[in-house]
């Protein structure tokens, strides 16, 4: 099939050129319709004659959603477990920089005291200074509500809190 185009204008008309046109390719698709037309009715009448393709058609979709249900699932689980890993990881370095912060503070503590001011009987005498250091490094470490010092036999020889009560631990195991 041939289209023939417009004769030439010595001033061409761009509409009247289009509207040419256009007709040109109505006329082609008037012609071809019926041909595509039986084209179409023969494959459907072949194609949707039996059950049979879609049948197939439904387990190929169904086994394709399947699939992707998977991979979903198991990218989905492989990113709980990592997520799971990962914070398990920050809680860990967590717990050991707060257990670090605490035994740095003891140490400290422990440096700083004289082995004469462990002793009950000089308690009296160094009570204000150890106090003061012991109140210092409860504030500095937010885990510690109080520090004490207990002496060999379990007694109490100091505390963060200079006013509270003396108490004697002896009787437990450790002691």
């Amino acid at each position: 099939m041939i289209i023939k185009s417009p004769p030439p204008h010595d001033k061409p008309n761009a509409k009247f050129t289009g509207v040419r046109f256009c007709a040109g390719l109505l006329q082609a698709f008037k012609m071809s319709a019926p041909i595509l037309s039986k084209l179409l009715s023969r494959v459907k009448s072949d194609f949707f004659s039996s059950w049979i393709p879609f049948a197939a058609l439904t387990l190929l979709l169904t086994t394709l959603v399947a699939y992707q249900g998977w991979t979903s699932h198991q990218s989905e689980t492989e990113d709980a477990a990592r997520h799971a890993e990962n914070l398990t990881y920050v809680l860990a370095n967590e717990f050991i920089n707060q257990f670090k912060s605490v035994d740095n503070s003891l140490a400290f503590v422990v440096e700083q005291i004289k082995p004469e001011e462990m002793v009950s009987s000089t308690r009296s005498h160094y009570q204000i200074r150890v106090g003061h250091l012991l109140e210092q490094q409860v504030r500095l470490n937010h885990l510690a509500n109080s520090i004490r010092i207990y002496g060999a036999k379990g007694d109490q020889l100091y505390g963060s809190n200079i006013n509270e009560k003396l108490i004697n631990v002896s009787d437990r195991d450790y002691f």
